[in-house]
């Protein structure tokens, strides 16, 4: 390393490669600790930047950066705030790559009669097993979630059924966990209702566990198949003979490829939560009822969920189902998400459309080959932890319900 003047600026930085050649992936939400010295003395706390770059594929050498938020976001390491762990599974061939550069204070190292100008800076960089710091709050306030940072919710992470466990903070099994960052995660069963989502010690979100004693309760999950509620109808619109339908959906999705959960979802911690989640459906459900009969026939189309909208183009009645007169009645708490709207316009060309007015609506559908996360729990009601209302000071508890 090179010459550093403890100024408490930041140095230049070396990189470290952690490795995975375990022969099978490291969980995600596994951490990473960082053990430093001047010469024999322990560093104290923030006197490194840590800067996590990605995972390096040890054959080809490419970078992956997917769906890692922590990515190149310099962080004052303090081994205390547990916030340096793996966002997602790193794949076994494959290395975490870190940057570490010294920001050490001489006023801040404590050190009497140590001449640390001729001293060197040790690093080492690890995958820990450490739990959180043990806590005796447990005692007095009970296991719990803060009301901090983002709560560590659990959202959909896009299409199929992926998780994502929002950053935050707690007590679980008598240990504290501070600012855990964002985790992705898998391993929920398709099309089955009422799952788990266990939380560690750590502050790390599994599905189902060998040893729930040392976890506790996040959240309950369903992956249950079927049709969310649909967007308003459209006006009715007069459709000619060799005329086409051209539905334009509108999609909750914001221009960084982000969704807002729907602002009456029966859990309140989620309700209406924007920037955090992404769409998970990938197939809609077209409905389109024809005025003088009252008929309705549901057309099924594949949509990209990164799109704002898409437009459908629907020749053939025939190709519909008749669901009768009357759109489904669908469970207040399926669909995580909530169409925004859709719009009606035609168009020439060769059609199996009777010439008629027509209105449309749409919405999301889950089936088997468009697994996704269709309902989320944080509820005490159903054995989850309580969140801190106010702040980590209050002595306030608050449900979701």
């Amino acid at each position: 390393m090179a010459n550093y003047d403890l100024s408490g600026s930041d140095g230049l930085s070396i990189k470290f490669y952690l490795v995975n050649n375990t022969g099978a992936s490291i969980q995600s939400g596994r951490r990473i600790d960082i053990a430093a010295k001047l010469g024999s003395y322990d560093l104290p706390n923030e006197s490194l930047v840590v800067t996590m770059r990605g995972y390096v594929d040890l054959s080809t050498g490419v970078l992956d950066t997917v769906d890692m938020t922590l990515v190149d976001t310099p962080i004052k390491y303090n081994p205390a705030l547990k916030n340096l762990f793996l966002q997602k599974d790193l794949p076994n061939n494959k290395a975490l790559l870190l940057e570490i550069a010294p920001a050490i204070d001489f006023y801040n190292l404590g050190f009497k009669n140590l001449p640390v100008s001729a001293g060197y800076i040790s690093v080492y960089a690890y995958f820990s097993t450490v739990a959180g710091v043990y806590s005796d709050l447990n005692a007095s306030q009970g296991e719990q979630i803060f009301a901090e940072y983002d709560k560590r919710l659990i959202v959909p992470d896009g299409p199929g059924i992926t998780l994502k466990a929002l950053n935050g903070s707690g007590i679980v099994k008598d240990y504290s966990f501070r600012n855990t960052g964002e985790q992705s995660f898998s391993g929920l069963s398709l099309n089955t209702n009422n799952q788990t989502v266990y939380i560690s010690r750590n502050g790390v979100c599994v599905v189902g566990v060998s040893t729930p004693s040392t976890y506790g309760i996040r959240a309950k999950v369903s992956t249950l198949n079927g049709y969310t509620k649909p967007c308003s109808w459209t006006s009715y619109n007069a459709l000619t003979l060799n005329h086409n339908l051209i539905v334009n959906c509108v999609f909750p999705v914001n221009t960084n490829g982000y969704s807002q959960i729907r602002s009456d979802y029966t859990d309140s911690l989620i309700a209406g939560l924007n920037d955090r989640a992404k769409l998970n459906a990938t197939k809609i459900a077209i409905y389109v009822q024809e005025q003088s009969s009252g008929t309705i026939r549901r057309f099924i189309a594949d949509i990209n969920p990164l799109l704002q909208q898409q437009a459908v183009t629907i020749t053939n009645w025939s190709s519909g189902t008749d669901i009768g007169t009357s759109l489904p009645t669908i469970a207040n708490n399926f669909g995580l998400f909530a169409p925004s709207s859709c719009s009606l316009t035609t168009s020439s060309g060769t059609s199996g459309l009777p010439a008629a007015t027509y209105r449309v609506s749409y919405a999301f559908f889950y089936t088997t080959d468009n697994e996704g996360v269709t309902s989320i729990s944080h509820s005490v009601t159903d054995g989850c932890y309580r969140d801190w209302e106010t702040d980590r000071k209050s002595t306030r508890l608050n449900s979701s319900h």
